[in-house]
């Protein structure tokens, strides 16, 4: 509770040690945030790591009461700082807090990359702009393959999309005649 809406000197002692204890505790919180180097896609990130700006590149964007539902969180902590950083990831055994802290910035398009086995295919409706398709994926079938493309340029939300194979020989399959 806001000190200002309490008198503290008008109350009984006990409640008058309470709102000092209370006081002295706000005064040690600490606002802390990630430097903008470290933001996948801001400007700062973009000249210290590519020696360029893009003005229009896409960078995840977490809001200060995120960032506190974030930090509440039973997770590991290395699954903390890549949400806060704009990456998500689908797990095996997903913590259900995180999972609909995630699902809701994907929806709301402010995650930067979201990291995931082929399953997520199944089950999310995200309109995606860019997929990428890792080297490890390389057992996924024909129809994980079409199923993961066909997750990029949903809604037409903007005008340029890409999915992107880390090795050709997916690709190719995606091609391969039905058997």
């Amino acid at each position: 509770f806001p000190s200002h809406d309490i008198h503290c000197e008008e109350m009984a002692p006990e409640i008058r040690r309470l709102c000092q204890q209370i006081e002295l505790l706000r005064g040690q919180i600490q606002s802390i945030n990630l430097d903008q180097v470290y933001i996948p896609n801001s400007q700062t990130h973009q000249v210290l790591w590519a020696g360029t700006k893009i003005p229009n590149a896409f960078a995840p964007n977490i809001d200060d009461t995120t960032v506190r539902n974030i930090m509440e969180l039973s997770v590991d902590n290395s699954m903390k700082i890549l949400l806060l950083l704009g990456i998500g990831m689908f797990v095996q055994t997903p913590n259900i807090a995180y999972m609909e802290i995630m699902k809701r910035l994907a929806y709301e398009q402010k995650l930067y990359l979201i990291i995931a086995s082929s399953d997520y295919i199944y089950g999310t409706n995200y309109a995606f702009c860019h997929g990428f398709i890792g080297k490890d994926l390389t057992n996924m079938t024909q129809q994980k393959i079409i199923q993961a493309m066909g997750r990029v340029g949903r809604n037409k939300i903007q005008q340029e999309y890409t999915v992107r194979f880390r090795d050709d020989s997916i690709m190719m399959r995606s091609y391969r005649d039905w058997e």
